[in-house]
Formats: C-alpha cells, sequence, structure tokens
C-alpha cells in the first residue's frame, strides 16, 4: 500500500508543471522508490480524474443551476476527489505501477549486467 505521509504535497504539482518536475527529479535522485510511487500516484489521480468526469458527462445537464460557474467548481471537485481517492491507496492502480515497474526495472538491471552476443 502506498505510503499517504504527504498527500497534498505528493499531488499538488503534478510532473507537467516545471517546479513539480524540478522538484520530482531531485527526490528521484535522492529516493529513487519514493520518486516512483509518487508518479504512480499522480498517474492513478489523472486517470481517476478523467473517469469521474465521464461519469459527470452521463448526467443530464438540463438544470437551472448549470451554468460556467457550476461546471467549473464540478471540475475542482472532481479534480480534489481524484487527489483524494489517489491518496487514500484503495484503489491499488498506484500499487500495480510500482510493482509492475520494479519488475521491469529489475530485468533491464540483470540484462544490462549480461554480455552482448
Amino acid at each position: 500500500m502506498i505510503s499517504t505521509a504527504q498527500p497534498t504535497v505528493l499531488l499538488d504539482a503534478l510532473a507537467a508543471d516545471p517546479k513539480g518536475s524540478a522538484q520530482m527529479l531531485a527526490r528521484a535522485k535522492s529516493d529513487p522508490e519514493g520518486a516512483l510511487r509518487m508518479v504512480a500516484q499522480q498517474f492513478e489521480a489523472l486517470v481517476m480524474d478523467i473517469v469521474l468526469k465521464g461519469l459527470r458527462k452521463t448526467l443530464s445537464e438540463e438544470s437551472m443551476f448549470d451554468s460556467e460557474a457550476t461546471q467549473l467548481y464540478t471540475d475542482l471537485l472532481d479534480q480534489e476527489m481524484s487527489k483524494r481517492l489517489a491518496s487514500s491507496g484503495q484503489l491499488g492502480l498506484a500499487d500495480l505501477l510500482v510493482n509492475q515497474l520494479n519488475k521491469l526495472n529489475g530485468a533491464v538491471k540483470k540484462d544490462a549486467g549480461s554480455p552482448i552476443t
């Protein structure tokens, strides 16, 4: 299960943000496992945001309260919910990614040590 010691710091700045990517690069050098978990958790949050937005589109938009302002706030709500879901670790997508990437990384390191034939 993913550690939730810093859920807000972990997901507030995504990798697409230049500041966030610089911080992530620095963390990757000092703590590669932590950086991998951070990226996997951000990916899980992005996937959940897409799912929540897709679910919102299935709802009827015919409402007297429907406006650009309410759409903005529901988008912000979806983003926050996806961050919280990802930081809770209950979905498990980030754990699966970390496990798979660690296996793949182990195989790459193993192959790197063998001579080229």
